[in-house]
């Protein structure tokens, strides 16, 4: 059977061109780029309060720190983003959100 999607090849061009977009620390993304990833996790964190379920749950956590490592790996984020270390906070919270309604979904309906 055959595939939907054809496969990609690679060549040696791509692979240069791809290595030469990433700094020595990675990806470097814009302001805009980090509001999104915020942005994103607060929606989804929203969807996993709405609707508790473990898979919900996880896809929150796996946003907060997707959103916290952009943050933290952001060698420039200080004038980038002057609400860094409001992000980082708000990171936090969102990990302790996350606790909280783990807790609430393990334990017994009354």
């Amino acid at each position: 059977m055959q595939a939907t999607l054809p496969l990609r090849r690679f060549t040696k061009q791509h692979k240069l061109v791809t290595s030469e977009l990433r700094s020595s620390h990675g990806p470097s993304y814009s302001a805009e780029e980090l509001q999104a990833f915020f942005a994103a996790r607060n929606l989804i964190l929203r969807e996993a309060e709405e609707n508790t379920t473990e898979l919900n749950l996880r896809r929150a956590a796996g946003a907060n720190d997707f959103a916290e490592g952009r943050l933290k790996a952001a060698p420039s984020a200080g004038p980038l983003l002057p609400e860094a270390s409001c992000e980082l906070k708000r990171c936090r919270a969102v990990r302790m959100r996350l606790a909280e309604l783990r807790l609430r979904l393990r334990r017994p309906a009354a």
